[in-house]
């Protein structure tokens, strides 16, 4: 795995922990699921990354009981990951990394025809907000400009 590839998978992991502890599995699904497949993490990728975080103090692993044995006790063990103060630490600074590289990267690209970044936070933001019986909204633009509203129909 090159370095880059060995940071960006250590980034994916403390961000997949920001939201509290998780297994191996978990972990992997959180980071496809999250980023809809964009990003994925093979289970043999995955462990040396989690050992390699441990290591730096930026997460702690503890085992725990999946409690799904037939009796008490018999559940399987696995490990759970947290991130530690140090980890916080770490992904806040490497998120400001990547928000500067990302932002960079789009003035360097220029408008990307057809992306609308402001519609997609307005979707994002009444999703959260509206039951999902109330999600029909109504688009108000100039697709020249960028310039959009986004508000409830009815």
């Amino acid at each position: 795995m090159s370095e880059s590839a060995r940071a960006r998978s250590q980034f994916l992991v403390l961000l997949a922990l920001r939201e509290g502890g998780k297994h191996g599995y978990e972990i992997a699904r959180h980071i496809a699921d999250k980023s809809r497949g964009f990003f994925s993490i093979s289970y043999g990728a995955l462990y040396p990354v989690l050992h390699k975080l441990e290591q730096d103090g930026l997460i702690t692993g503890a085992w725990e009981s999946s409690g799904d044995g037939a009796s008490a006790g018999e559940g399987q063990r696995r490990r759970v990951y947290t991130l530690t103060r140090a980890g916080h630490k770490a992904l806040a600074e490497e998120r400001e990394h990547q928000q500067r590289e990302t932002a960079a990267l789009r003035a360097l690209m220029g408008k990307v025809p057809g992306h609308f970044p402001a519609v997609e936070y307005a979707l994002q933001w009444l999703a959260q907000r509206m039951p999902a019986d109330d999600r029909v909204v109504l688009v108000h633009g100039d697709f020249r400009t960028g310039n959009f509203m986004v508000t409830p129909d009815g």
